[in-house]
């Protein structure tokens, strides 16, 4: 058995690195946009949230903008998190 069989079958991770295709996102308020995976994951299988969920919120990779200013955006898979930012205008 390989290493990295048995480790999916332990944790249940994929051996994936965790990679956004845009990690700086400016938009007005009211739009939604998704973000793009520069991985071989799901958005479902990657645990997503804001720094400030008054001002902007993210459901499977789409996030939604709710009032103006600056949030951080965390995608964690695993141990692995990627952070960015959400600017809304």
């Amino acid at each position: 058995v390989e290493e990295t069989e048995a480790t999916e079958a332990q944790t249940g991770l994929k051996d994936v690195v965790l990679k956004l295709g845009r990690t700086d996102i400016s938009m007005g308020v009211g739009y939604e946009f998704t973000i793009p995976l520069d991985c071989d994951l799901t958005y479902e299988e990657i645990e997503w949230s804001t720094g400030n969920p008054g001002i902007a919120i993210i459901e499977n990779g789409v996030v939604k903008t709710l009032s103006r200013g600056t949030t951080q955006l965390f995608a964690k898979y695993g141990d692995q998190v990627v952070t960015g930012w959400i600017r809304v205008k």
